[in-house]
C-alpha cells in the first residue's frame, strides 16, 4: 500500500474491499426497509433510490478495482461524481431538515443516511482519482435530483403522496414548494462546487508531492 497526496491510498484490493463493504450495507439498509415498511413503496424517496445507486455504483467500481473489465476513468468519473452527489444531498436534506422531527432515528435509517453517505464520500476522498471533475459537471450531478423532485411532484399530485414535508404541495401549495425547491437547488449546486475544488485541490496536492 502506497500513500499518495494527503490521505490518498493505492491499493486495488482495499478499495474493492471498502467498495464491496457498501454495497452490504446498502443491500441490508434496503432489505431492512423494505421489510418494516408499510403503505407507499419506499423507492418513491429519494433515500432508497440513491443508496440502491451507491450500491449499483460501488459495485461497478469495485469490479473495475478487481480487473473485473476495463476501467473507463472519464465513465467512472461521471458515475462516481453523480453518486456522490446524491447520496450527500440524501445525507444533507436528512440531518439539516428531517431529523429533529423524528422521536427514535433507528438504526436502518442511521445507515441510509449517514453511514452510507460518510463511506462512499470517504471512499472518493481515500481511493478515488483526482482531477476529473469540472464545474460543468455539476449539471449532470443535477440531472438525478432534479428528474426526482419534478416525477414526484407530478405522481404526487394524483396519489397525494408527498415523501418529504418540503415537497408537500398539498399542504404549502406549488408557490411554497417552487422557493423549496429552488433553495435546494442553489444549496446543492453550491456543494457541487465545493467537490470540485476539493478534487482540484486534491489533485495539486497530489501533483506537487510526487514532482518533490
Amino acid at each position: 500500500m502506497s500513500l499518495g497526496a494527503g490521505m490518498h491510498v493505492e491499493n486495488r484490493k482495499i478499495s474493492a474491499i471498502f467498495k464491496l463493504v457498501i454495497v452490504a450495507l446498502v443491500i441490508y439498509a434496503v432489505v431492512a426497509g423494505f421489510t418494516g415498511s408499510s403503505g407507499p413503496s419506499p423507492l418513491r424517496c429519494f433515500t432508497f433510490q440513491s443508496n440502491i445507486v451507491v450500491g449499483a455504483v460501488a459495485f461497478y467500481l469495485a469490479l473495475g478495482r478487481l480487473r473485473a473489465f476495463p476501467e473507463r476513468f472519464r465513465l467512472d468519473s461521471y458515475l462516481r461524481g453523480l453518486t456522490i452527489f446524491a447520496i450527500s444531498i440524501t445525507g444533507i436534506v436528512f440531518h439539516v431538515l428531517l431529523a429533529s422531527e423524528l422521536d427514535h432515528i433507528s438504526f436502518t435509517n442511521q445507515v441510509l443516511h449517514t453511514v452510507v453517505p460518510v463511506a462512499f464520500v470517504l471512499d472518493w476522498l481515500v481511493f478515488g482519482p483526482k482531477g476529473s471533475y469540472r464545474y460543468r459537471d455539476i449539471l449532470i450531478w443535477m440531472i438525478f435530483p432534479v428528474v426526482y423532485l419534478v416525477a414526484t411532484l407530478i405522481v404526487a399530485r394524483f396519489d397525494g403522496f408527498y415523501p418529504y414535508p418540503f415537497m408537500d404541495a398539498g399542504t404549502f401549495g406549488y408557490g411554497t414548494v417552487a422557493l423549496n425547491v429552488g433553495l435546494l437547488v442553489v444549496a446543492f449546486t453550491f456543494l457541487g462546487g465545493i467537490y470540485v475544488n476539493v478534487d482540484r485541490l486534491m489533485s495539486l496536492s497530489k501533483r506537487r508531492a510526487s514532482a518533490a
